[in-house]
């Protein structure tokens, strides 16, 4: 007589806890997989986000700084475009470069008899591009291309005329 092995309830009852656990413990991962995923998307967006509001809001603070016709021009540092500054002090004439070089929206204060180079300025926020223009009308337009390629744009109204 031979014997031949029977699952009792029991038996098949443990398997399925197993087979019950296992399926749990895979969904868990996948939960935490897809959760880290999108954790580090929106991360990244918000740095990005951040990074294209700090350098409109600082283009902005110096065009309020120096608001004046003579004050602001637009000009280049090694054929990129600049927003230059001119302020006159008992030292002398000094100008503040503010243009995109190498990644970075960058920052120069140097005198007049200084000739800026791109890599002289101090780097300030990491872009992929920066573009500025006189209107012709009083006000100056610029736009901040961020690292996930979206452009922020702003005008801003040069309010102390000659």
């Amino acid at each position: 007589m031979s014997k031949t092995p029977r699952l009792n309830g029991h038996g098949i009852g443990f398997i399925f806890t197993i087979i019950l656990l296992c399926v749990f413990t895979a969904t868990a991962l996948v939960v935490v997989f897809i959760g880290s995923n999108v954790y580090k998307n929106t991360a990244s967006n918000m740095e990005d986000a951040f990074a294209g509001r700090t350098a409109l809001s600082f283009v902005a603070k110096q065009i309020r700084q120096y608001d004046s016709v003579e004050s602001i021009s637009v000009g280049t540092v090694e054929e990129a475009q600049a927003l230059i500054f001119k302020e006159e002090t008992p030292d002398g004439v000094f100008f503040k470069y503010i243009y995109y070089y190498d990644n970075y929206l960058r920052e120069l204060y140097a005198n007049e008899d200084f000739e800026p180079t791109g890599s002289s300025g101090q780097p300030l926020v990491l872009v992929d591009g920066f573009s500025v223009s006189d209107n012709q009308d009083g006000t100056i337009t610029y736009s901040i291309t961020s690292t996930s390629g979206a452009v922020s744009q702003a005008t801003m109204a040069i309010q102390s005329q000659k």
